[in-house]
């Protein structure tokens, strides 16, 4: 799942919180970080994933015009279920203080399950669900 961002200029703080169905999916970690940033990962409570990363130095400042910030990484269970971010925890800042979160965007795809299943003639197919 790809955490997607917009006009991102000299961003010195990332803090998110996101939500999932933990009946759906379960969470398996962070990849493909964007260059300089070195997210620390809290994703002891089940259903919900907590991500910061801060420019400590005051020199190593992110600007993304439109791209992958992260791709997290989820197994599936099955079903379907919500993934989102809980918007009022979560916090973006530069040198001249808070930026807007509407800069943040999440691409959810979760595979579809491959299951077998029976027509109504008795014959075996398939379909995706």
């Amino acid at each position: 799942m790809h955490v997607s961002v917009n006009n991102f200029s000299s961003v010195t703080g990332i803090g998110l919180n996101i939500n999932y169905d933990p009946a759906v999916a379960t969470f398996a970690g962070i990849a493909n970080t964007y260059a300089g940033v070195s997210f620390g990962v809290n994703s002891a409570t089940s259903g919900v994933v907590k991500m910061a990363w801060v420019d400590l130095t005051g020199s190593a400042s992110v600007s993304i015009s439109s791209g992958v910030l992260v791709d997290l990484k989820f197994k599936y269970k099955g079903g379907s279920g919500a993934v989102g971010f809980t918007t009022s925890d979560c916090s973006l800042s530069n040198s001249s203080g808070s930026i807007a979160e509407s800069h943040i965007r999440m691409e959810v795809f979760f595979r579809h399950q491959y299951n077998a299943d029976v027509d109504d003639s008795g014959s075996s197919g398939s379909r995706y669900r």
